[in-house]
């Protein structure tokens, strides 16, 4: 298989690095191995306690086999993600995701698959989780901002422990958006709602 002249790029930065996700990720993919998506196995054994915020289906491994299993919320005031919903386009039509300014709210058995290329750590769960959901909203039209996204998800990335080298965030940057898959439209409802009014305080 050829090798693109981005992968090329990108392999070139991590040799002088050595601590590009992407690059190594994007090499791997072009050799016969597959498309050099790894799971770490942690996440499979923590997937068997009970009380796990997730369910693992290895069938389905290292694509789409992560579930939510109860609802995330994410407050974070450094990033806005605006006033809308995104709804299933399936009756009766549940909200699967709700954005409320400076919180993010995603609902119960909502499917992912980590990392989208490279190594996916147990501490990149919930760093790829919202950065994920909010890439699919993104598409499917809602009032978002690429490079908010990105930066929430470098802020996670750091919150939960999860490694996330300099160049490996520049390719995201870069080239983020062709790993938004295309197959997503239509997945998603975007309901744009109303910020909260500001209550007037009466004056004495």
């Amino acid at each position: 298989m050829k090798i693109s002249l981005i992968t090329f790029a990108l392999i070139a930065l991590c040799m002088m690095s050595n601590s590009c996700i992407v690059a190594s990720a994007l090499a791997e993919s072009s050799a016969d191995s597959g498309n050099g998506k790894t799971l770490d196995p942690a996440i499979a054994t923590e997937a068997q306690k009970e009380d796990c915020w997730y369910s693992y289906n290895a069938e389905k491994a290292p694509g789409f086999c992560l579930t939510t299993k109860k609802t995330i919320t994410w407050k974070d005031p450094k990033v806005n993600v605006g006033y809308w919903r995104g709804r299933s386009p399936y009756p009766p039509h549940p909200v699967i995701m709700e954005a409320r300014g400076n919180t993010f709210i995603l609902r119960a058995g909502y499917e992912w698959d980590g990392n989208s290329v490279g190594h996916t750590e147990l501490a990149h769960l919930m760093p790829s989780l919202r950065h994920d959901a909010l890439y699919h909203a993104l598409k499917e039209g809602a009032p978002l901002n690429r490079a908010e996204i990105d930066a929430a998800y470098k802020a996670d990335c750091e919150k939960y422990g999860a490694t996330i080298g300099g160049l490996s965030y520049g390719a995201l940057r870069l080239f983020g958006g062709a790993f938004n898959d295309s197959g997503m439209k239509g997945t998603l409802i975007i309901e744009k709602t109303t910020p909260p009014s500001k209550k007037k305080t009466k004056k004495k």
